[in-house]
């Protein structure tokens, strides 16, 4: 199994560590991709409207269809740490959608994507850039 790079809290400041170094720490977020100084926050909300949503900060539909080509692995990595998987819906943006109700949904392995009402809810989950120091 794929290994994960972790961002974890450290004392008052974060760290990207290993999966391992970091597995028992408080962790903050996940690297889904080596290459990527981009981090998924491991919280992640029950299903909600979307009001209030930091759009900053919802995933692009983008890369949602690049966190496909390792969701199996990353999942797999969550459920070792005991924190919530990638599945569901969850709101998202795009190009043409910032402040519209955008919501993709992972169901197995296939990804779809919807422009729904604004009483549709949906998961929020994060990401971020992560800038080492």
């Amino acid at each position: 199994m794929k290994k994960f790079n972790l961002l974890v809290s450290h004392g008052d400041t974060v760290r990207k560590v290993s999966f391992e170094e970091g597995r028992n720490k408080k962790i903050i977020g996940i690297f889904p991709f080596s290459y990527s100084p981009v981090f998924l926050f491991t919280d992640e909300s029950e299903l909600r409207k979307r009001l209030g949503a930091d759009p900053n900060s919802l995933p692009h539909i983008g890369f949602w269809k690049s966190l496909m080509s390792v969701k199996d692995e990353l999942n797999k990595a969550l459920t070792e740490l005991n924190l919530p998987i990638i599945a569901g819906d969850y709101f998202t943006s795009s190009n043409y959608s910032y402040d519209q109700n955008l919501i993709v949904t992972i169901n197995g392995g296939k990804l779809s994507s919807v422009y729904a009402d604004d009483r549709k809810k949906a998961k929020l989950r994060y990401i971020n850039i992560f800038e080492e120091v």
